[in-house]
């Protein structure tokens, strides 16, 4: 039998995540720098009418490089704004959902993080990776990257280590 094998980068990392706390046909599942981990900051959100919250378009404006930033503006599939009412929605309700769902994920998981990304906080991922359900559960922090580990900074090392993590 094929084995099936989640894989869910930052907002799709969340996504991903709640995805396998419900029924699926996933074996495994692969996390790279997933918004379950984010700052506090994003709970100031929590304060204004989801209305109002919808009105307010955000045009992306941040990357970990220009080039990367260039590249997200240049591609048709990319999200390049959004409303404030959708980063609470996802964000805030969605990643406190998911968090309490964790416990119903029993397959495989593999977390993965760098140290420096400015968006998802990977110094709680020992926090986070209690809340699984699985026994089978490795986390893996590339000390010198950012968020995009299998795209820029770590992929040298992060994509061999997610192959050997799927052959074990």
């Amino acid at each position: 039998k094929m084995k099936i094998a989640l894989f869910g980068h930052s907002l799709g990392g969340l996504i991903t995540a709640a995805t396998a706390t419900g029924e699926t046909n996933a074996d495994m599942l692969i996390l790279s720098s997933p918004s379950l981990a984010i700052g506090k900051f994003i709970n100031v959100l929590s304060i204004f009418p989801n209305w109002l919250l919808g009105k307010i378009y955000v045009k992306k404006l941040r990357s970990e490089s220009p080039e990367m930033l260039a590249h997200s503006h240049n591609d048709p599939m990319s999200c390049t704004y959004f409303t404030l009412r959708l980063v609470r929605e996802s964000f805030i309700c969605g990643r406190r959902n998911t968090i309490k769902q964790l416990g119903n994920i029993n397959m495989p998981v593999l977390l993965l993080g760098g140290r420096n990304d400015p968006f998802v906080k990977s110094g709680k991922f020992e926090i986070l990776l209690e809340k699984f359900g699985t026994p089978d559960k490795k986390i893996i922090i590339y000390e010198n990257a950012k968020h995009r580990i299998v795209q820029n900074d770590a992929r040298e090392k992060s994509i061999p280590d997610i192959i050997n993590w799927l052959n074990k």
